[in-house]
């Protein structure tokens, strides 16, 4: 009776085990993956970085009026001196 207890303990350790590396398995290939995504993550966050930062100093240069401010006021001088 004991040795037919064991055997039944034995086997079903057996298919456990088997099924534990499965799972080891596919828990490794999905981390993999996740790695793999963080990692294109990352560059498709520091090229969105850039361009936010060129989009910025285009804006800040659109906005920037003080060549025309320096135009009027040549114009003004001009006009006194003539």
């Amino acid at each position: 009776m004991l040795n037919k207890g064991m055997a039944g303990m034995t086997g079903n350790y057996k298919s456990t085990s088997t099924t534990l590396r499965g799972l080891t398995e596919d828990h490794n290939k999905l981390k993999a993956h996740i790695e793999e995504m963080e990692s294109n993550y990352y560059e498709i966050d520091e090229e969105l970085n850039k361009i936010n930062s060129n989009m910025d100093d285009i804006g800040k240069n659109i906005s920037d009026q003080s060549p025309l401010l320096k135009i009027k006021k040549a114009i003004e001088k001009v006009r006194k001196d003539i």
